[in-house]
């Protein structure tokens, strides 16, 4: 849920067909496809035949409009349509039905063919990437997607929902394709959205006009249409405003102790530097290997760790754009691959040295998390107990005569005594809860 600054609960703008409500701390922007491919002169819009005028005009309201969201703090997605390099999401109809129209001489390029910006339409291509006023900041979603809408074989739903947003503010390109499209797969998933007149655009005026004027057909069939200057408006009690100029707080930024993400992440855009949780936490560490010491199998040192943290602030260096698992410390159970270091499994005759980190801990540390090392867990990861390790048996963090169990004992342990914030596995995470800090 966004951190909105200075907003009411609920706000109201003027819309068609009727006022558009909606709370800042469930909304969320969408930035649909502002695109280097359907804006810039020789991508892939120009060669359907589009006025770039239009498209190209939007690009400032769009800004404007998402200055401000995030000034508000509202939550930021962005889309990008495109392609795997081999094409195999790309379907047959989509790649060849406009070139092998009867007397074509206009799709003389399609999908994948090379462009002045690239293979059009293709993912990690120039022209694929967003107009350089739009870049995503590193905080905010990038969702890319196959196809016109931004729901179909997309992980968008579930971004959102996790997010709590149950409103869309949608802007973007183009207003009769992607944009459109995306508002009615939205409606259809339960979401209210209002599209912004002036931060969309198409190929066609008369399009444009069409395709908004059917989503609030009907007394708002599909959504609502707002202008943008009466959501500026609506957003700018909410907006920090420092014309450039920083002030350094006066007092070093203060932080509870609190490992949950959500009390990190704030405690780091007030100033909180990611070394000195490290310090705390290995004296935290230190002092809890005396009443635990089968907590670990393998720990990196404090100074290695304080040197990821370095490397971690200097990719990331704005407060303002912090990606959501900055300086988030973590660890792993020994059955998950770090590259050059062994995994045991708690098995030692069965170690190994990683040549290639597991796909978890390679997203996590991604998002700008801080890896401490690895746990303890129960022999090959298949055991409920926790007992049978060689590396000792963990207890539980609320009395030293029970065992913590399961497979993963190692990982309970050190989230659960507010060693670490997290431990990822497979494809979840394992939170702290919001508890006093371990003295």
């Amino acid at each position: 849920m966004a951190p909105t600054k200075g907003l009411p609960s609920s706000v109201s703008i003027e819309a068609k067909p009727y006022p558009f409500t909606f709370p800042p701390k469930h909304t969320a922007l969408l930035v649909i496809d502002m695109q280097r491919d359907f804006i810039s002169p020789g991508g892939f819009g120009e060669i359907q035949g589009g006025n770039l005028e239009a498209v190209q005009a939007s690009v400032a309201p769009t800004k404007m409009l998402l200055e401000a969201c995030r000034n508000a703090g509202l939550q930021i997605v962005h889309t990008r349509e495109g392609h795997e390099p081999s094409l195999a999401d790309c379907p047959s109809s989509k790649l060849v039905r406009q070139a092998a129209a009867p007397g074509n001489t206009q799709h003389m390029k399609v999908i994948g063919d090379r462009g002045e910006m690239g293979r059009l339409l293709v993912r990690g291509e120039y022209g694929h990437d967003i107009v350089d006023e739009l870049q995503p900041l590193a905080s905010e979603v990038v969702i890319d997607k196959p196809g016109k809408g931004s729901f179909w074989n997309t992980s968008i739903m579930h971004k959102l929902k996790a997010r709590g947003i149950t409103h869309l503010l949608v802007s973007g390109v183009t207003t009769e394709c992607c944009f459109s499209t995306t508002i009615r797969e939205a409606n259809d998933r339960g979401f209210e959205c209002c599209g912004i007149t002036q931060s969309t655009a198409g190929y066609n005026a008369s399009f444009k006009t069409a395709s908004l004027d059917m989503i609030c057909w009907s007394q708002g069939l599909f959504g609502f249409v707002a202008p943008l200057q009466p959501l500026l408006d609506a957003l700018s009690p909410g907006q920090n405003v420092t014309n450039g100029v920083t002030t350094p707080p006066q007092t070093p930024p203060t932080w509870d102790g609190r490992l949950d993400i959500g009390s990190l992440a704030k405690a780091y855009k007030n100033g909180l530097s990611p070394l000195g949780v490290v310090n705390t936490l290995y004296d935290r560490i230190e002092k809890y290997d005396k009443t635990d010491p089968a907590v670990w199998i393998r720990r990196e040192s404090r100074e290695a760790v304080l040197q990821s943290a370095r490397r971690v602030m200097e990719a990331f260096p704005d407060r303002r754009s912090l990606p959501p698992l900055f300086g988030i410390p973590f660890t792993v159970k020994d059955s998950i691959d770090v590259q050059g270091i062994e995994t045991t499994t708690a098995c030692p005759p069965l170690a190994f040295v990683a040549t290639k980190s597991a796909r978890c801990y390679q997203k996590v540390i991604e998002q700008g998390a801080i890896y401490l090392g690895k746990v303890n867990l129960d022999q090959l990861a298949t055991g409920l107990s926790g007992c049978r390790s060689p590396y000792g048996v963990t207890h539980s963090v609320f009395s030293d005569e029970h065992i913590s169990g399961g497979s993963s004992s190692g990982s309970c342990v050190s989230v659960g005594a507010d060693l670490v914030s997290i431990r990822p596995f497979n494809r979840a995470l394992v939170l702290t809860h919001p508890r006093p800090p371990f003295h």
